[in-house]
C-alpha cells in the first residue's frame, strides 16, 4: 500500500472512532445534519439504543 492509501484509511478508521464514542444527542447538540446522517450508516439503530437501566440513549 502506499502512503495515500494508508493516510485515507488512517482518516476513515479514526472518524469511524470518534462517531462511535458519541452519542446521538451529543452529535444532534454539536454536529450537522451530514454527522447524524454518518452515525445512522454506522449504527442505524443508534436512536433507539438503551442504557443498561433501560433508558434511551
Amino acid at each position: 500500500m502506499n502512503r495515500r492509501q494508508i493516510l485515507f484509511i488512517g482518516c476513515l478508521l479514526t472518524s469511524l472512532l470518534n462517531f462511535a464514542q458519541n452519542d446521538i444527542f451529543n452529535i444532534a447538540r454539536s454536529g450537522s445534519v451530514a454527522d447524524v446522517q454518518t452515525l445512522m450508516k454506522i449504527d442505524s439503530d443508534t436512536i433507539n439504543a438503551v442504557n443498561d437501566k433501560g433508558l434511551l440513549l
